[in-house]
């Protein structure tokens, strides 16, 4: 069994470069990520939902990996997405008047 799971731990490091711990974090933060993205649920909630007792161990874990605070990561996301619409909707208003 123990060559079995050095075995493995080789297998992930060698895939993704990092330890299987590291890995199943990466794989929580992408989820805390996503979550943050696209719903409106409070940053506890997410913390809860992707396995994380309280938010005082998700925020580091998400931090260390994102180099910013979930709360942050949002705003940030948010504010993208406004911007790329408003340039979207410039483009189109633009066409509408040039073929108008």
């Amino acid at each position: 069994i123990l060559i079995g799971l050095v075995g493995s731990e080789m297998c992930i490091r060698d895939s993704y470069g990092c330890t299987p711990m590291q890995y199943y974090h990466q794989r929580r933060v992408q989820e805390g990520k996503r979550l943050l993205e696209q719903t409106d649920m409070p940053i506890r909630e997410i913390a809860k939902r992707i396995g994380f007792c309280s938010n005082s161990h998700f925020v580091p874990a998400f931090k260390k990996y994102m180099k910013m605070t979930p709360h942050q990561y949002r705003r940030q996301y948010r504010e993208r997405k406004a911007r790329k619409m408003q340039e979207e909707n410039r483009q189109m208003e633009l066409s509408d008047y040039l073929t108008g």
